[in-house]
């Protein structure tokens, strides 16, 4: 589970933090048209609640463990639907910097 501490402050999962760190910057952390805001915001959405099959293949220390973990169809599915997104949301916003 991702964890930001801010000094005394602990913020836990992923959705608090990114509003936490909207918060933090005056609300610039999200993208100030109403669109891409709310595509950002699906997004975050989806990463933050989806893909259960690759949570359950890969554990968050994997890669710091170097861990080489085969992945069965589901979660090889869920992978490619995250390269997906990530490849969409770069070929419609990388020319305004995001």
């Amino acid at each position: 589970m991702p964890v930001l501490l801010d000094g005394a402050t602990r913020v836990w999962d992923s959705l608090p933090i990114c509003e936490y760190v909207n918060e933090l910057v005056d609300g610039a952390a999200w993208p100030a048209d109403a669109a891409a805001r709310a595509e950002a915001r699906s997004v975050s959405a989806e990463m933050h609640s989806g893909f259960a099959a690759l949570r359950s293949a890969w554990s968050m220390q994997a890669a710091a463990r170097s861990l080489e973990v085969p992945l069965d169809a589901a979660a090889a599915v869920d992978l490619e639907r995250i390269d997906a997104i990530w490849r969409e949301c770069r070929d419609r916003h990388a020319a305004q910097g995001a």
